[in-house]
């Protein structure tokens, strides 16, 4: 909880560096900044598959084997990352004139971020199944923690506008990289052994589903946030980023799974139906988000006021009151997919793809103001959480009708 709460302090301090970029380049980067989550958000799931690897084989005694998998993830992470950055070289043009922007070196340096990051997920999960819990903590904040004083350095300091910001950002992932390196070197003194190829498959094969879902997600999450530097002029754009930042806030009440996704997979090792757990998370993120409705509704300005050290939006303060109810079904769909994820179940998948593509098109035909552009995200998440509790509902059904013909 320390570490959470430190991290999310050096997150306010990075935006609060940003807003103050001169106009239109805030939401530039946040733009670029959705992009490359998007693009990073499936190299991720290398993390979960990567840590419980590491783990379940040093369990065994079987370290040169976790050292394989490791390094064959990285591997496969790093040839992720250089796809990532060659097939948008070319597409750069393209998207910095989508964006407004006057040079493709934003999107170029945006590009070589997602490259170096890939090996970010990699190297957490070998901390991870090492079960160094804290020092993954305190390296996960230097993620944020670099990014904020490096944002410092360069803008207030250096004068550099949204350039010098996306080369701090660079800076900070390679500064992440470094630290992470010192705490897995203990995994890479081991004698490497081979390890068996059924075994990689299906490894792997538990990591594909949570690409896709993750993928997804990010889409659903921020996918909004690049459409609205194509619609809007600059100042609304900016507000609209701001937005999004609060919105994050919201659905980070969804990282509960964290704690229900080792019970479920528990529960269902056992075969016994986990679905309570699923409930109560469910059921404490609504709480929470409730909450946070009345606060966002009643203190939109102060709210703005300490994400922003002191900055206004104008525009962002109707959003504000609302995106909360727009985030709370993505939320739900967030926990009822890691639900799935943790019994191995992949059946969901269609439904996410289905409601990513809903959110673009009505995105993109629905968008007269940014407050009907944020209800069409709202409605695109509703009916996608509506699509994922009648999936819950037959899978639900079928397990209490095996239990019975048991």
């Amino acid at each position: 909880m320390a570490l959470n709460f430190l991290s999310n302090v050096f997150e306010i301090g990075f935006n609060a560096v940003l807003v103050r970029l001169p106009e239109g380049d805030y939401s530039t980067f946040k733009a670029l900044f959705s992009i490359f989550f998007i693009l990073a958000a499936p190299i991720t799931a290398l993390q979960l598959g990567v840590g419980k690897e590491v783990s379940s084989l040093r369990a065994l005694n079987r370290n040169g084997e976790a050292k394989h998998f490791a390094l064959l993830s990285l591997k496969y992470a790093l040839i992720a990352g250089v796809l990532i950055m060659s097939l948008g070289f070319p597409a750069s043009p393209y998207l910095a004139r989508f964006l407004r922007i006057d040079t493709v070196l934003p999107v170029i340096f945006m590009l070589i971020v997602v490259g170096f990051y890939a090996a970010i997920p990699v190297l957490y999960g070998i901390i991870q199944g090492l079960k160094k819990f804290a020092v993954l903590g305190l390296v996960t904040i230097s993620w944020g923690g670099s990014r904020c004083i490096l944002s410092l350095l360069v803008l207030p300091i250096l004068g550099a506008g949204l350039n010098g910001i996306m080369i701090a950002v660079i800076g900070a992932v390679l500064f992440t990289i470094s630290m992470a390196i010192i705490p897995a070197r203990e995994l890479f003194r081991s004698v490497t052994a081979p390890v068996d190829a059924a075994e990689i498959r299906r490894a792997f094969a538990f990591t594909l589903p949570m690409m896709m879902a993750l993928f997804c997600f990010s889409w659903l999450r921020v996918g909004d946030v690049v459409f609205i530097r194509g619609f809007f002029p600059e100042s609304t754009a900016d507000a609209y980023g701001f937005v999004s930042t609060v919105g994050a806030a919201f659905f980070t009440l969804s990282s509960i799974f964290m704690v229900m996704f080792p019970t479920v997979s528990h529960e269902a090792t056992l075969q016994r139906n986990p679905i309570r757990f699923l409930l109560r998370s469910m059921l404490f993120t609504g709480g929470l988000s409730a909450a946070g409705f009345a606060v966002a509704w009643f203190f939109p300005t102060q709210i703005m006021l300490i994400l922003t050290v002191g900055k206004v939006f104008p525009e962002a303060v109707p959003l504000i009151r609302v995106v909360g109810f727009m985030i709370l079904p993505l939320s739900l769909t967030y926990l009822i997919a890691n639900y799935f994820l943790a019994q191995h179940i992949a059946g969901f998948l269609p439904i996410l793809l289905g409601g990513t593509a809903l959110q673009v098109v009505l995105v993109v035909l629905v968008h007269p103001t940014p407050l009907v552009m944020l209800s069409m995200v709202g409605l695109a998440n509703t009916v996608t959480l509506a699509g994922m509790l009648l999936y819950l509902w037959k899978k639900h059904r079928d397990f209490d009708t095996t239990v019975v013909q048991g």
